[in-house]
């Protein structure tokens, strides 16, 4: 059935007109919905982007903060185990100091000797020994008899001063190994007559800190207040008292190139450094020495590593936890991805969505423009199912042209 406003039709309807307009009027809905997906497109491509962009930045400088707060943690907590250990070594000393039998022993030697031999196998110390203070000694005279002159140590007088001390990494005289040397006054009454020496093997150090982790390829390692490494899970750098900035003077000196061809490199293969990496690791080590606690980071085998240090209390040591950027930041890629991913769903989702809000646009459009189209020809009729109706009861611009399209054709 037909609704027939206006019965008067063009008699001589040119269908060739009819045809090129239908044409046209494809041609222009075409374009609209291809503008308007378009422009919807491009406003979600821009958002997304944006939005990505900002999620990755955000994301990556909450995941850098989050590991470098837990290498700090780590460093923090393994200086303390080591703080720990070296105080209970210092208490087992005082205690063998302070014991009775050793006090009244005074100067006899032999007697002293006899009674470190039978402790020592209880304690974690290498060899123990007695500095006679008394008698103006420079030697340490060992339970085992050897003797070691140690001439005017710093180390030795604060000892006995009155004060329990531990000493940097030396190398002993007689074993050219690292040891670590602890000392505790021995009195008599009021007065110091002696000074209880506790020599440890200070490959003790460096096993502390292998046993430190970080991911897989993370280690720890300490350096004293002149930047000399010593603990470290490369035992060469810690016999060969390794020291960057003395490296890297030597090479220049030594001019020998780019390359460092050394047992005291840090790669546990015993690879070489280049000459960046070296300035690299020096300025981190300089760092580290200033700061005495924070993050720093430097180059290693062409890869980027972080760092967390912080001091050993109680000693002049720094220990660091290091491990590769790539390591530390392992978690990144995958959340990256995922915002990729993400990213593109909502994009997708976007473009599918402008096609909805498009045809919603161009449909209308497209129907009136038919009947449009058909009122140029002189056809004034309307289908009672013609969506013109619907198109009425519309509040907005596509039902006010609907109506005023209806009163035109009513009049």
């Amino acid at each position: 059935m037909k609704i027939n406003f206006k019965r008067k039709k063009q008699k001589n309807q040119n269908k060739q007109k009819n045809k090129n307009s239908t044409k046209f009027h494809k041609i222009q809905l075409q374009s609209i919905r291809f503008k308007v997906i378009a422009l919807f497109s491009a406003a979600i491509l821009f958002v997304s982007l944006v939005i990505g962009l900002l999620g990755l930045s955000i994301s990556r400088r909450i995941v850098t903060e989050e590991a470098e707060k837990g290498m700090m943690a780590l460093a923090e907590q393994s200086a303390k185990l080591t703080q720990d250990r070296i105080e209970n070594l210092t208490a087992i000393l005082k205690t063998l100091a302070d014991a009775s039998e050793l006090s009244r022993m005074g100067l006899r030697s032999s007697e002293q000797m006899e009674s470190l031999k039978k402790v020592l196998e209880y304690t974690d110390f290498e060899m123990l020994g007695v500095l006679n203070v008394a008698a103006h000694s420079s030697s340490i005279l060992y339970a085992d008899g050897t003797v070691e002159n140690v001439g005017e140590s710093e180390f030795l007088n604060r000892a006995a001063e009155g004060e329990t001390v531990v000493s940097d990494l030396v190398i002993h005289s007689g074993t050219g190994e690292p040891v670590v040397m602890f000392a505790t006054p021995i009195t008599e009454g009021e007065n110091i007559v002696s000074v209880l020496v506790g020599r440890m093997n200070g490959i003790v150090l460096s096993e502390i800190t292998s046993d430190i982790t970080y991911g897989a390829t993370g280690h720890a390692y300490m350096v004293n207040q002149n930047g000399i490494i010593v603990a470290h899970q490369d035992r060469d750098l810690v016999s060969g008292r390794w020291n960057p900035a003395d490296e890297l003077r030597r090479i220049e000196t030594s001019q020998a190139g780019e390359g460092v061809d050394s047992v005291s490199s840090s790669t546990a293969e015993g690879g070489a450094f280049k000459r960046e990496e070296l300035e690299s690791i020096s300025a981190a080590f300089d760092e580290m020495l200033e700061k005495k606690t924070g993050l720093s980071s430097f180059l290693m085998d062409g890869k980027e590593y972080m760092q967390a240090y912080t001091e050993v209390e109680g000693t002049n040591w720094i220990l660091a936890v290091t491990a590769e950027k790539s390591d530390v930041l392992a978690s990144l890629p995958g959340l990256t991805n995922s915002l990729v991913i993400t990213g593109l769903a909502v994009l997708a989702a976007g473009i599918i969505l402008s096609f909805f809000i498009g045809s919603s646009f161009a449909n209308p459009i497209e129907n009136l423009t038919r009947i449009l189209g058909r009122v140029a020809d002189y056809d004034l009729t309307v289908d009672e199912n013609s969506p013109v109706f619907k198109y009425m009861k519309r509040r907005d611009e596509v039902g006010k042209i609907a109506g005023a399209l209806m009163k035109a054709l009513e009049s």
